[in-house]
């Protein structure tokens, strides 16, 4: 488990938890993270981006949801396996919300990718 870096602009109109949820996703998408990987703890992501832990718990939860990653009890949370991911987040990826298009083209800067 290496940390994550990722860059969350406060100014944007995109929620913060969105963009870190987004950046996860696409490092998924990418090979950044890959399966079986564990994600940083919600208490080390809160202290490298200094953001709230409601912010980063509401990420790690949409991730859960969608099936990117699974909540493993007294371990952390650990990337799926792809074709382990839910319908929902395949369509999600083929075809995008009309609300999550706008936060997305509201913040083009492009600082939205994760580094490790």
């Amino acid at each position: 488990m290496n940390s994550m870096k990722c860059i969350l602009d406060p100014q944007s109109k995109v929620k913060l938890y969105f963009q870190l949820y987004k950046n996860i996703v696409d490092s998924i998408k990418e090979g950044t993270f890959t399966a079986g990987e564990k994600l940083p703890s919600i208490r080390d992501v809160v202290k490298e981006l200094h953001v709230s832990r409601n912010t980063v718990n509401t990420a790690y939860q949409k991730l859960v949801e969608e099936g990117f990653i699974s909540a493993k009890p007294k371990s952390g949370y650990v990337i799926n396996e792809y074709n382990q991911f839910s319908a929902k987040a395949k369509e999600l990826s083929g075809t995008k919300k009309k609300s999550q298009k706008s936060e997305e083209s509201s913040n083009s800067n492009g600082d939205r990718n994760c580094l490790r």
